[in-house]
């Protein structure tokens, strides 16, 4: 039982494992191109332009405090180049990195996403009804796509989330909640949409 290993007493009574799995943890590029890629590029152009011309400026400043100048000041701009290069490929390996770190389990009940990290563990529990909405993303490597959240961030804060709208003063970012990037991903769906066809039956006999 790799996805519920120590949590004992999760499960309620009569609540039995279908499936359990991991994410493929390997390195995924299919959203290379978006408009966060288009953001970072820009951002980590800036700032090359920005250090390039920087030590250009100082570098005609000959005193002792001009020489320093010239290595201190276009070195404020690393902080913002090391942001663009993250946004534009650090971000793959972090969510690398996270679903590494994930578990699935699938029970006659619920989805459950477990997260073991940096000594902090985490599970999530989503219970399968009528109402949850469920979507297949077909392939070698698929998912089965039965929630979302909405994240709130700072202005100006990068999204790691599928969508995004600014209202006020702060950037709302969805995230899709999911089984992602699994080998398996038509049969889980098929379990899914098995077990919530039992459940609205259930449902209806007892509004019957």
């Amino acid at each position: 039982m790799a996805a519920l290993t120590g949590w004992d007493g999760i499960l309620d009574d009569g609540e039995e494992i279908l499936w359990q799995g991991a994410p493929d943890d390997g390195l995924d590029f299919g959203s290379f191109w978006s408009v966060q890629t288009v953001s970072a590029v820009f951002f980590a152009g800036f700032s090359l332009f920005w250090m390039a011309m920087a030590f250009h400026i100082t570098s005609g400043m000959k005193d002792g405090f001009g020489q320093v100048l010239n290595i201190v000041f276009p070195l404020f701009g690393l902080p913002f180049f090391g942001a663009g290069v993250y946004m534009l490929l650090g971000r793959f390996w972090a969510e690398a990195r996270l679903r590494r770190n994930s578990h699935y389990t699938l029970t006659n009940r619920a989805a459950y996403i477990g997260l073991d990290a940096k000594g902090k563990r985490s599970l999530e529990r989503y219970a399968i009804g009528p109402d949850m909405r469920l979507t297949l993303e077909d392939g070698d490597l698929g998912a089965v796509w039965f929630a979302s959240k909405v994240n709130t961030m700072p202005r100006r804060a990068p999204s790691m989330g599928r969508s995004r709208a600014r209202i006020g003063g702060a950037t709302f970012s969805t995230q899709t909640i999911g089984f992602e990037r699994i080998a398996n991903a038509r049969a889980v769906y098929a379990m899914m949409r098995k077990l919530q066809i039992e459940r609205a039956e259930i449902e209806g006999d007892k509004d019957a």
